[in-house]
């Protein structure tokens, strides 16, 4: 059902996982707060968790298809289908906490870099005459790399503070490297990186050196014009 392209059909399961996800991982951190069984709710947790984990991860990485199709849908002129974009990253975020927040930020991660190097072909149809065929590539690969920071975002919600000050993996490439140079695809992409920076404000905290180069990227942000879309005169449809 949340593979079907249909997004309000898509989206009738949502409910489903965000409650496993309470029941499989919240609860049991409740319960290891005060019950003496802890470590045996725990284990049928884990228990529970590996059996549903093949169709976790099928739910996790159509979330990230839908967010792109949502976000494909949307011209830069228009107001975002911002709850549909919310109840696809919340999933998002409940899959992450079932499956294991490190793994998915490496599986979000992954997918964002092969983005960033792919190059983005145009359509048959599409001739020079047609379209400015430059503006039109870098309107399409906006959307990737704003669907796919979305889908970091929201992974990057699960994570816990500990969690998020120690990683080394994703966050030294993607607050340093990636996100200071998403201007390029205009101010919705650098709005995403902006919340991201929020999120990882305690892995910033703890390596002060990383404000060098996300300074002027914030500040250079506030000047960055509304209308400033790439490709915005494109049909991306």
């Amino acid at each position: 059902c949340v593979k079907h392209e249909d997004i309000e059909i898509a989206k009738i399961t949502l409910p489903f996982w965000d409650e496993l996800k309470y029941y499989l991982v919240d609860r049991t951190k409740r319960f290891k707060a005060v019950d003496d069984k802890a470590e045996e709710i725990r284990q049928i947790s884990e228990k529970r968790r590996n059996e549903f984990s093949k169709y976790v991860l099928q739910v996790f990485d159509v979330c990230l298809i839908h967010l792109n199709s949502i976000i494909k849908s949307v011209s830069g002129n228009e107001i975002e289908e911002e709850d549909d974009i919310r109840e696809f990253g919340e999933c998002t975020r409940s899959c992450a906490a079932l499956l294991g927040w490190q793994p998915c930020l490496k599986r979000g991660f992954d997918n964002l870099t092969n983005i960033l190097q792919k190059e983005i072909t145009t359509t048959n149809t599409m001739t020079p005459s047609s379209t400015n065929v430059n503006a039109y590539t870098l309107a399409m690969k906006a959307i990737h790399v704003h669907s796919s920071l979305r889908f970091i975002y929201y992974i990057l919600k699960a994570g816990r503070k500990k969690e998020i000050i120690s990683e080394e993996t994703v966050l030294p490439t993607l607050l340093n490297s990636i996100i200071p140079e998403t201007a390029a695809f205009g101010k919705r992409v650098v709005k995403i990186g902006l919340e991201i920076i929020g999120i990882a404000a305690f892995w910033i905290n703890a390596r002060p050196s990383s404000l060098n180069v996300l300074f002027p990227f914030i500040v250079n942000s506030l000047s960055l014009p509304d209308d400033n879309q790439p490709g915005n005169n494109c049909d991306i449809s």
